[in-house]
Parts: C-alpha cells; structure tokens; sequence
C-alpha cells in the first residue's frame, strides 16, 4: 500500500528540506534540523540515506518508509505481550492498512517516527506501572525523546503520563507508593531534556 506513492515527485515541504537543510551537510542538519518544516531524527535518517543510497524520491522517502512498514509489526509484538494474539493481530492489520500510517510512510516528514516511537513510549509506560526499573525506564526516556526528535510535539505524550502518575498519586492514598512516583520521574526527565 506504500510503495505506488513513494516514488511521486516531492512536494514543498520535503523539498525545502532537502535543499535548505540535507544539501548543506551534516552539520546544519545538526543545527538547522528543526527549523520549518524539517524534524530532526527524520532529517539526520533522510541525510544518511542520501548518502548512502543516492539523491531521489525514493532514497529522501526511505526512512520514513521504513519506519512506517516496521510499525503493525512492532505494534504486534508489543500488544501480544498485553492481550490475546488475534487481537494484536486484528489491531497490526488495521494499523498496516491506515490510510494516516500510510501517507505519512511515503512522505519525507517525521510524522510516521513520532507515530512509532510515540506508542513505544506508552509500551514502557504501562511496563514503569506494572514492574518498574531502571531498564525499562531508560527505554521510556529514550523512544520519548526519539518520538520528541521526529516530532517536537510528541512531548505531550510524557507529559500526559507524568499527569497521570500526579493524579493517582495525589488522588488516591493506596497508588501512593514508591513505583508509581518512581515511573513519575522518567516523564519529568524527558521535558526537561525536550
């Protein structure tokens, strides 16, 4: 479903990308990364794959494509963990055929990184409540800083959890324990660094 689009002409924005961020090098893509239309994980990924595979539709596109076509599989494995297997395959299908997934995997943005890393974000977060460390917090600091870098607007997604945890720790005195202030921690740790 994402292959027919992903050799089409680049449209504005992926365009400025390339010609006012990609084509000055590695180190405006550092610095100018977030500028405009431009995130910055997708723009490092889309300067790395011009470089390594060629300049075209679709090589700038291939990041995005890639992030978009591992995503039903990742939801899979991450949701067979939590409910029945048919029904984490039931919701990797739909996700594999939704058209939002689809046209932000064929498009030079950073929308389908922020889509997967977003939800890995929340995978960690249900682990933090369920059985915290410092493993699992780490992966929750790290795909929600990785979800902020394709998308500087998935820090609402830490945000929202470090509110959650607020609420039922102030809110009920038997969530007040050490875990759930301790899984409150990552969420603050990811806006400070944001």
């Amino acid at each position: 479903l994402r292959w027919p689009t992903l050799s089409s002409s680049l449209w504005w924005d992926e365009m400025t990308v390339m010609v006012r961020v990609v084509h000055r090098g590695f180190p405006y893509v550092l610095v100018f990364a977030a500028e405009g239309t431009s995130h910055l994980c997708n723009t490092l990924l889309v300067w790395l794959s011009t470089l390594l595979f060629g300049e075209g539709e679709i090589q700038i596109r291939f990041p995005a494509f890639m992030l978009g076509a591992l995503t039903p599989a990742v939801f899979y494995l991450a949701m067979a963990r939590w409910v029945r297997r048919s029904t984490a395959v039931i919701v990797a299908f739909l996700l594999a055929v939704n058209f939002t997934l689809i046209v932000h995997s064929t498009e030079a943005r950073g929308y389908a990184g922020a889509i997967l890393f977003s939800f890995l974000s929340c995978m960690f977060f249900a682990e933090m409540l369920r059985r915290p460390g410092r493993g699992v917090a780490a992966g929750y600091v790290v795909c929600s800083l990785l979800a902020a870098g394709f998308l500087i607007f998935s820090i609402i997604v830490p945000f929202a959890h470090g509110l959650l945890i607020l609420y039922r720790w102030l809110g009920d005195g038997r969530a007040r324990s050490a875990a759930n202030l301790g899984a409150l921690f990552p969420c603050l740790w990811v806006g400070v660094v944001s």
